[in-house]
């Protein structure tokens, strides 16, 4: 995720939030840093956030030894979220040392430049990167470039990654696959990136619908489209299920969206699964998983995996006709 501004010299803002030693201290602290990713997707999902990252001692560029979270805004929003940082923290059992800086340069853009890298998926089947890092002869023949922009999603987070690992698993055939999809509905959908990379996997897909509440994540799935070559096979609209016209159903349905709106809208969203085919929903944090699953397991909607990656997950259905 990234913060975006179309002038040259603009006034940003930063929230470090870096964990007290003695909030890890004992225990794992792979376990720390992952209800500090927990938290960054939270408070990510703010409109006032234009972008969101972890560091740790593994961080490419910005390595730190202790573990922290930087937030993106502006200064308008700053004063308040940084509050709202310091209040979610104890509820996911972290404490935190959060301060904030105004900059009033546009040196944010190339901190970007180093902070994402190139990434394999389905053991070699995909490659996303950036537009700045050149192909090599053994990557992937299929791929998607995709840079940090307006909208979340950009194959970094958890949640994003277990999504685009079953979609090649489908692809490869870990799950029972009647036959390849042919449509494809993408709610929630950020960048876009799922819905490239579903195009790009299966040529079959003719019919790929990506959806999402703001207008401005809309508008970046079109413009990534655009740099894929794929604008033809790709409508992104702004709105949410309800908005859709749904048919017969999608053949591949993914939603990588918080349970505070997978478990309200579960029944519109199985709604929109065709018979016989998949619905992916991601955006879980394992400990939400058994809820979100029970809103969504029915005779006819089957749970056939639950990929994990950290503290996330994945669940993945296929709808069995009563």
């Amino acid at each position: 995720m990234s913060i975006h501004t179309d002038s040259e010299d603009v006034a940003w803002a930063t929230i470090r939030a870096t964990l007290v030693p003695a909030c890890f201290s004992g225990e794992d602290p792979a376990s720390a840093l992952d209800r500090l990713e927990g938290l960054a997707a939270v408070v990510a999902e703010d409109p006032r956030v234009g972008g969101v990252e972890t560091r740790d001692p593994t961080t490419l560029e910005f390595a730190c030894e202790i573990p922290e979270l930087i937030v993106y805004t502006t200064p308008a929003a700053v004063a308040d979220l940084s509050n709202r940082v310091s209040e979610l923290a104890p509820t996911l059992g972290l404490q935190l040392e959060v301060g904030s800086s105004v900059h009033n340069d546009d040196s944010w853009r190339d901190h970007w430049k180093t902070f994402y890298r190139s990434q394999v998926f389905g053991d070699g089947t995909l490659l996303l990167r950036p537009s700045w890092i050149e192909r090599t002869p053994s990557d992937p023949k299929l791929e998607v470039v995709i840079d940090p922009g307006r909208a979340f999603g950009t194959g970094l987070h958890e949640s994003t990654r277990l999504c685009l690992e079953v979609l090649a698993g489908i692809l490869n055939r870990h799950y029972q696959v009647d036959a390849p999809p042919l449509s494809m509905l993408d709610l929630g959908c950020g960048s876009g990136i799922l819905s490239l990379a579903a195009a790009r996997l299966f040529d079959t897909l003719d019919n790929i619908i990506a959806v999402d509440i703001d207008p401005e994540a809309a508008t970046t799935t079109r413009e990534n489209a655009e740099l894929n070559g794929l604008g033809d096979r790709l409508k992104a609209i702004a709105g949410t299920v309800s908005d859709l016209d749904l048919g017969e159903g999608f053949s591949l349905v993914v939603a990588n969206i918080r349970p505070k709106v997978l478990i309200p809208d579960a029944a519109a969203i199985k709604a929109t699964v065709a018979p016989h085919c998949f619905l992916v929903l991601s955006g879980i944090l394992t400990d939400e998983a058994s809820e979100v699953a029970q809103a969504y397991k029915t005779p006819e909607f089957k749970l056939v995996a639950s990929p994990e990656q950290g503290d996330w997950c994945a669940l993945v259905f296929r709808r069995v006709p009563a």
